[in-house]
């Protein structure tokens, strides 16, 4: 993360996906952010398949100094996104993700 932090344009937004199971991984993620000064301000979790709990995590970092003092530490933590329903078909959110990226859904 300190490499995306040095390449960050002012106001840049940082994407990333990272294990956050078992929880010292989220633990993990969070301290390297912090160490690298960014401040997590987006999270979303992601179950593979409905029924079972998130094993990856999608963050949105931006470097602390381009935030107010009072929004630093703050994430913003999004509903999960599931990729397959419990039947294994994609799930309906997924394929309007997919969909938004020029993929077929």
């Amino acid at each position: 993360m300190s490499r995306a932090a040095k390449h960050l344009t002012p106001g840049g937004f940082f994407a990333s996906v990272f294990q956050i199971e078992p929880q010292p991984q989220l633990a993990r993620v969070q301290a390297a952010a912090k160490a690298a000064g960014l401040s997590i301000v987006r999270q979303r979790p992601v179950i593979f398949r409905e029924g079972e709990p998130p094993l990856i995590g999608l963050f949105g970092m931006m470097s602390a100094d381009d935030l107010p003092e009072w929004f630093r530490g703050q994430t913003w933590t999004e509903p999960s996104l599931t990729i397959r329903t419990r039947a294994g078909k994609i799930h309906p959110e997924y394929s309007a993700v997919k969909l938004s990226f020029g993929f077929s859904p």
